[in-house]
């Protein structure tokens, strides 16, 4: 039973955090009068531990008031057969007004978290996914509303940070968040004394380094870093990526067997 003290006038919308081995469809009622109904999917698979991850929070796009100041809500579920399990963990009715914009922020995270892994269980991190991809979608999870989706802004943020730790794995250049520059002789970062290493900011969350533009050949602003041969697999491709804000006529020189060099320009009003 729900009881209302704000004006009947005022319209609602239902969430919904729901775990479920199977495909469902969930219908709310107030007072025997049908509210909603929506088909939803499973969250997990059967026989599996029951996590955070196993949860999801969907809403009713149609919103609805209360007629009665005290209303009996009903939600119940359908269409899925003996055996499955379906946990409810929060039902929520709240103002419709409020919630349309924080929902679609929660949508669009929740589907920029779920792009940066291979599969649904997050145990893979897809090839072209890079750090500051990474530090986007972070971004975008800590802009959520803690009001209305705190622990689903929690959960996506753990999420973010397990892409961060695969990306790291993965990635066979050390330091790649520039902690330091000429801090261990056979390891990370060596480099000219003139650049700097600035905190993050809106456009790179993490620490970057600055290269101070110079006219001298001989003595160029430079940073470089070695890679050990034996951690390169055999029959197997790697690509060199990162991310300028603005340059010109930078140059950049990947060398191994043959030495590749190129030059590049980026306007300060673009990235690469």
């Amino acid at each position: 039973r729900v009881n209302i003290t704000a004006p009947l006038s005022q319209r609602y919308r239902v969430r919904i955090r729901y775990g479920s081995t199977t495909n469902l469809q969930f219908h709310t009622s107030i007072d025997g009068r049908p509210i909603n109904q929506g088909n939803f999917s499973a969250t997990m698979s059967s026989g599996s531990n029951l996590q955070s991850g196993s949860f999801r929070t969907v809403g009713f796009t149609t919103p609805f008031n209360f007629s009665n100041g005290s209303s009996v809500f009903t939600l119940s579920a359908h269409v899925f057969n003996s055996g499955n399990e379906v946990y409810i963990d929060r039902i929520e009715s709240v103002p419709a007004e409020v919630t349309f914009e924080a929902e679609y922020d929660l949508e669009r995270a929740q589907k920029a978290v779920n792009e940066l892994f291979t599969s649904s269980n997050q145990i893979g991190l897809k090839t072209d996914v890079t750090d500051y991809h990474i530090d986007q979608v972070s971004n975008l999870v800590e802009c959520l509303s803690d009001e209305f989706c705190l622990d689903e802004k929690k959960e996506l943020s753990e999420k973010v940070k397990h892409a961060k730790r695969l990306s790291d794995e993965r990635n066979l250049l050390q330091d790649p968040n520039f902690r330091g520059i000429n801090r261990q002789l056979d390891r990370g970062w060596r480099g000219s004394t003139d650049i700097t290493i600035q905190g993050g900011d809106d456009v790179f969350k993490e620490n970057y380094v600055t290269l101070l533009g110079t006219f001298d050949e001989c003595y160029p602003t430079s940073s470089y870093q070695k890679i050990d041969e034996s951690k390169f697999k055999a029959y197997t491709r790697y690509q060199l990526r990162g991310y300028i804000e603005d340059s010109q006529d930078l140059e950049i020189y990947l060398i191994r067997y043959n030495a590749k060099h190129e030059t590049v320009n980026v306007p300060g009003t673009g990235s690469l």
